[in-house]
């Protein structure tokens, strides 16, 4: 039996390190966790437990106890959490793995593409365009060498089935319609070149057709990001922004010229912010201001009871299935920003998130509280679906190597939050009827990592349908 290092955080997380892993141990000391493909990290502790499996040395406050069960140890410090940790946040949970899991869930068998961004794009409620590898995760520094990557469509009821290969950049579909852009490449050079055809139309209806060049860029390259910004947003993430019929790029507003704004998928409403960071003035930081929603004609201007310095554009969702806004802050939900950890941001907020659902066909608003607990301390995705609003989070998953830790799918249900999933989930991106999710799925953190067994794969679930007795994989 492997030592390990148990220790328990001031806020109440506990954490399992191996042994080898820690190069200072004690008390009111450091542990430092290294190990390959982890981010070297110190975690100041309070409360250590050495467990060598035969003799236990606990430090806790000033009592010390020396246990040989190590069943009872862990019976005591599931205590010690279950007090540190607020209970009114937190159900009961039942088995939550993949086996265990009470709806239908397909696997595509296929490593996700080792890119920073993994896009999944429903062409319909069945069918779906990703990339991702040819097979599992690299076995050897061969394999791991050699660029995999293809781009795949998936039924889900059969196994996918390879779309194109070659470089892949930009690529969308919805609603039936499919648009994959064909890239140069010099095998000269290996570099790749602007592209020039454009493979789109409906599904089995595909066909070729030329890109015109470019249209030359106004002002310097920082204006141009700029422009491109304040133009639709994240309205080119699937799991933001549901993409619009035939894949329209975002539309342009001379109105809103300047500012940052946001429109639905179908493109009739606006959610606007104002200035970007960039136009704030000097020395004044940032211009707080409320949102505002108004028609894509300009009319039915309403402002919202929602100001810029609580949200983020870029978290900014709307989907086909409910039509409706979600709006909130993601990029300080998660992780330390500024020094200051995000246990003591959402203390400020007295344990609640806010997050927004803005119904823009009668502007109505409804706050929404994301309650503080164990999932806090990484990314946060919210994954609204017909059968309800779910969030996944990493939470812990480099604290767990060999598990899950805190990290996984939640069901929030009047302000509690109950994991239905456990594992490491990544670019959750919901169907068109709501009812389906496909991600980023690994059972532990080394899953991911060359060199360990195990590895990452992209599933799909159902989750406005009970498990059948057999389930296509």
């Amino acid at each position: 039996m492997h030592k390990l290092v148990r220790a328990i955080h001031r806020h109440g997380t506990a954490m399992n390190y191996p042994l080898q892993w820690c190069t200072e141990l004690g008390c009111g000391k450091k542990i430092h966790p290294i190990s390959e493909g982890l981010t070297v990290t110190h975690f100041p502790y309070r409360h250590c437990i050495v467990d060598p499996c035969r003799k236990t040395r606990t430090a806790f406050p000033t009592v010390l106890l020396r246990l040989r069960s190590i069943r009872a140890l862990h019976a005591i410090w599931a205590l010690v959490c279950a007090l540190l940790i607020p209970s009114s946040s937190i159900a009961a949970e039942p088995p939550t793995d993949l086996a265990h899991f009470p709806h239908p869930v397909w696997d595509a068998k296929h490593a996700p593409s080792a890119d920073v961004f993994t896009y999944f794009y429903w062409v319909d409620d069945d069918t779906i365009l990703f990339r991702a590898e040819t097979g599992l995760k690299p076995r050897t520094e061969a394999e791991r060498n050699v660029p995999r990557a293809v781009l795949y469509l998936w039924h889900l009821e059969e196994s996918p089935k390879i779309y194109t290969d070659g470089y892949i950049g930009y690529y969308c579909a919805a609603n039936g319609w499919v648009y994959v852009p064909k890239f140069d490449f010099d095998p000269r050079t290996g570099t790749h070149g602007r592209a020039r055809v454009v493979v789109e139309g409906p599904l089995g209806q595909e066909q070729e057709r030329p890109l015109p060049p470019p249209e030359p860029a106004q002002g310097t390259k920082d204006e141009v990001l700029r422009a491109i910004r304040a133009r639709g947003g994240s309205g080119q993430d699937p799991r933001r922004i549901d993409a619009p019929d035939k894949c329209l790029p975002p539309p342009a507003d001379p109105a809103l010229s300047g500012q940052v704004w946001l429109s639905d998928t179908y493109r009739q409403y606006r959610i606007i912010f104002g200035l970007p960071e960039w136009a704030w003035q000097p020395g004044k930081g940032q211009v707080i201001r409320p949102l505002e929603l108004m028609r894509s004609d300009g009319s039915g201007r309403t402002t919202l009871p929602i100001t810029t310095a609580e949200v983020d554009p870029n978290c900014t969702q709307f989907h086909r299935f409910d039509r409706l806004f979600l709006i909130w802050d993601c990029s300080n939900a998660g992780l330390i920003v500024n020094g200051v950890p995000a246990a003591e941001r959402w203390h400020a907020k007295h344990d609640c998130w806010p997050v927004w659902q803005v119904d823009p066909s009668t502007a109505t608003t409804e706050k929404i509280c994301l309650p503080y607990g164990n999932w806090v301390g990484s990314i946060i995705e919210l994954v609204p679906t017909k059968a309800g609003l779910l969030f996944a989070t990493l939470n812990d998953a480099a604290e767990y190597p060999n598990g899950p830790g805190a990290a996984g799918l939640y069901e929030l249900t009047n302000g509690t939050a109950r994991r239905i999933l456990t594992g490491l989930i990544r670019w959750p991106t919901v169907s068109p009827s709501g009812c389906k999710v496909i991600f980023d799925y690994a059972e532990k953190q080394t899953d991911r990592f060359f060199g360990y067994p195990g590895s990452p794969t992209v599933i799909a679930i159902n989750l406005c349908s009970p498990k059948p007795t057999t389930t296509n994989s």
